[in-house]
């Protein structure tokens, strides 16, 4: 009967070994989607604890490629080098009670920004979840800042981002479905081509964010302070914006069909080519605001405010316009066709 070798059974268990702790690194970057479900700011990445000195000793180093420029790191080593960061700063420094504006805070937020911008929208999504289930984001005392945060592409949907501080933020594309942004701070942020239908954006501060071309249907913006934001061609139909604050804001051919729009503060908007078909504006103030081509038909405009606005070309048949102050308002060419007047009557 043949034997083995004592060096040929070293060197068998040594590829063996090398192998398997290979496979292992294979399996940590695939598995990383663990780190959206189970990772916290409290506890340092797994993967990270296998990563020791004889591993990365036995791994061949590449060799050295000038004329190609580096391959950037996977999604996986990002995420995980970035929880081991904080988790580092949460332990050794005390980044949960270290105090607004400290050199703690500011190096987490400027981490997080940076590592943001490396990943895909599914990574991003997942270093989101990351910082909201570690309770680092919540406002009133947000301890890493999402300021100019690039949040592109990411499906955030279902998220719960109440109250988060997300000025000048990039969330164009994204998918917010259902997400809650009550009460978020979105000055000037980009949301533009976002599917936000069903989300909650109610008190909301919006001023002159982009949201142009996005899909709003059946979005809650009740109360929101939306000021000069750009709303071209968005889709709004069936939305809440009861009360919402749209003065100065540009809505040129957005579909706004059956949405409330009741006490809304409309001065000097533009709703061009605009549809408003059947849409809820009692008691809207609309004055001075460009109304010229749209569809108003079968709108509620019972004691709106249109003194000084121009309805040019506007279809207001069946529209309702009892107690509404008209006064300087342009109507030249405009559809009246069973069109309740200001008066009372009705204009065949």
């Amino acid at each position: 009967m043949s034997t083995i070798k004592p060096r040929n059974s070293r060197k068998n268990w040594r590829n063996w070994l090398e192998s398997a702790i290979a496979a292992l690194l294979v399996i940590q970057v695939q598995g990383a989607s663990t780190f959206s479900s189970s990772a916290l700011a409290d506890e340092p990445a797994y993967a990270d604890r296998l990563r020791d000195r004889t591993t990365l000793q036995r791994m061949p180093s590449p060799a050295p490629q000038h004329s190609q420029s580096p391959r950037p790191m996977p999604s996986a080593w990002i995420l995980q080098n970035y929880q081991n960061q904080i988790y580092q700063l949460v332990k050794k420094e005390n980044l949960k009670g270290s105090a607004a504006g400290s050199q703690t805070r500011d190096r987490a937020s400027t981490k997080t920004l940076s590592t943001l911008k490396q990943l895909d929208g599914q990574s991003k999504a997942k270093l989101l979840k990351f910082l909201e289930d570690s309770n680092l984001i919540f406002v009133g005392d947000a301890i890493i800042s999402l300021i100019r945060a690039d949040l592109s592409s990411a499906d955030l949907s279902s998220f719960s981002l109440s109250n988060a501080d997300l000025r000048e933020a990039d969330l164009s594309n994204t998918t917010l479905t259902r997400a809650n942004l009550s009460g978020a701070m979105l000055f000037q942020a980009n949301l533009g081509r976002t599917d936000a239908s069903f989300a909650n954006f109610s008190g909301a501060e919006l001023f002159r964010a982009n949201l142009r071309e996005s899909n709003l249907l059946l979005a809650n913006l009740s109360g929101a302070k939306a000021k000069g934001a750009d709303l071209g061609f968005a889709d709004l139909f069936l939305a809440n914006l009861r009360g919402v604050n749209l003065s100065n804001a540009n809505l040129g051919s957005a579909d706004l069909s059956y949405a409330n729009l009741s006490g809304a503060e409309l001065a000097f908007a533009n709703f061009a080519e605009a549809n408003l078909a059947f849409a809820n504006l009692r008691g809207a103030k609309l004055n001075g605001a460009d109304l010229s081509g749209a569809s108003l038909v079968g709108a509620d405009l019972q004691g709106v405010d249109l003194s000084g606005a121009s309805l040019r070309n506007a279809d207001l048949s069946k529209a309702k316009l009892e107690g509404a102050n008209l006064f300087g308002a342009d109507l030249s060419g405009a559809l009246l066709a069973n069109t309740t007047m200001p008066d009372g009557k009705i204009k065949k």
